[in-house]
């Protein structure tokens, strides 16, 4: 059996960016810095997306350098058809909480 699962707990570098469609479908856009111990320190910034996302409000707005868990699965998008192709990793996101949220509640906030 196949799994495709990512949990990560780290921080958004920058303020998430929402782009909404036209026929009302939205989407939040983010980087998250996510530092490893083992086997050697690194800094990884890993490119997170998430549809239709809840509005932000209370303790779950999601800010920079506040500490983030998402849950989610592994993407590889496209972007364009040159030769070679050129591709892009990135999460996308089934659930997405601050710490800050997970204080005040036992579960992730989900679309």
């Amino acid at each position: 059996m196949d799994l495709n699962l990512v949990v990560l707990k780290g921080r958004p570098v920058t303020e998430p960016e929402i782009v909404e469609f036209p026929d009302g479908v939205r989407f939040m856009r983010m980087l998250i810095a996510v530092r490893s111990e083992y086997p050697q320190q690194q800094l990884d910034v890993l490119a997170v997306i998430w549809w239709n996302p809840p509005e932000q409000s209370g303790g779950n707005r999601l800010e920079p350098r506040r500490a983030t868990w998402v849950v989610g699965a592994m993407q590889r998008r496209f972007l364009d058809v040159s030769d070679p192709p050129r591709s892009h990793v990135e999460v996308v996101a089934h659930a997405v909480m601050s710490d800050l949220a997970q204080a005040g509640a036992m579960g992730a906030i989900a679309p």
